[in-house]
């Protein structure tokens, strides 16, 4: 059974994958909509000089290599299904998430949309989850 983020322990470090190379495209397998940051992940981001960028990029191509084989397998199956992806990456030591919400189709005022889209995608700290 997956781990959701109100589970997971911030302060266990992640467990290799027992796959010699998780199965990543060089292109994005899906849209992350709108992205945010919270203000813990941008201070983290900061003090590690960490790029954003590339950390998103490994996100939305499948690189879920330092999460377990349970967990990327769940991701694997949301980008089919439309669930919620989420990837953890350690940055300097620490935890970072990015969390990419499930597809919806309905928008903000109740109405259908033309076509399912995921809405946002935040990089966040365990704790601020």
């Amino acid at each position: 059974m997956t781990k959701s983020p109100q589970s997971a322990n911030p302060t266990e470090s992640p467990k290799p994958s027992k796959l010699a190379k998780t199965p990543q495209s060089k292109h994005p397998l899906f849209s992350p909509g709108r992205i945010v940051a919270t203000p813990g992940a941008l201070d983290l981001l900061s003090r590690a000089e960490a790029s954003p960028h590339e950390l998103l990029h490994r996100h939305v191509c499948g690189d879920w290599a330092e999460m377990d084989r349970e967990d990327q397998a769940a991701n694997h199956d949301a980008v089919r299904s439309g669930a919620r992806i989420l990837s953890s990456f350690n940055v300097q030591g620490a935890k970072l998430w990015i969390i990419t919400e499930a597809i919806s189709d309905v928008t903000e005022d109740g109405r259908r949309k033309a076509q399912a889209s995921r809405s946002s995608t935040c990089f966040l700290l365990p704790e601020e989850y």
